[in-house]
């Protein structure tokens, strides 16, 4: 979610700066098509808010215990992914309760609620060559990390920084519509 990215600096406040993470990664596409739909944003807007939510969410995470994960592993075996986490978060040195309830996460889970399924980010999707350069950056992360190293994280496109100024002075913030 955009909205939680821009917090981790707050809960590294109040949680400890080596609280372990869990980034997980939905589509961009279905990122952006989700601000577009549920605020009015524009589509080159919502782009540019989903590759500074994912940088900030990846930038913020280095040097932490880290599980990287895409968004469809939850669908495809919720089951396999909870179990993942939780022995992550135990090797971490934080308790889990158990049994582990994976039941009460397929309950919440629900696919009904997921809007928008879109394709790979292919240059003829429309998506910045940014933020295809993240996202396959992203991607080549999946798995634990005891202590996530971002080198080699794809610089920021300029395009996206010329979006959110534009957009800041007609709304007066980029997210103001979030």
């Amino acid at each position: 979610d955009p909205r939680a990215c821009v917090l981790m600096p707050f809960w590294d406040l109040v949680l400890g700066p080596d609280m372990p993470r869990i980034v997980v990664l939905p589509n961009p596409l279905e990122s952006a098509a989700s601000l577009e739909r549920r605020n009015r944003m524009p589509r080159e807007l919502a782009l540019a808010l989903v590759e500074r939510s994912l940088r900030s969410a990846i930038r913020d995470s280095a040097g932490r215990p880290v599980v990287v994960t895409a968004y469809d592993e939850l669908f495809r075996d919720l089951d396999g992914w909870c179990r993942r986490v939780a022995e992550f978060i135990r090797s971490n040195g934080l308790a889990m309760p158990g049994p582990l309830a994976v039941d009460r996460a397929q309950g919440f889970l629900d696919a009904e609620l997921r809007h928008h399924h879109e394709a790979d980010l292919v240059p003829e999707s429309g998506v910045p060559a940014g933020l295809r350069r993240l996202w396959t950056w992203a991607l080549k992360r999946i798995g634990a990390h005891d202590s996530l190293s971002i080198a080699g994280l794809p610089r920021e496109s300029a395009d996206t920084e010329a979006v959110l100024q534009a957009h800041r002075g007609a709304s007066g913030s980029p997210g103001s519509e979030v």
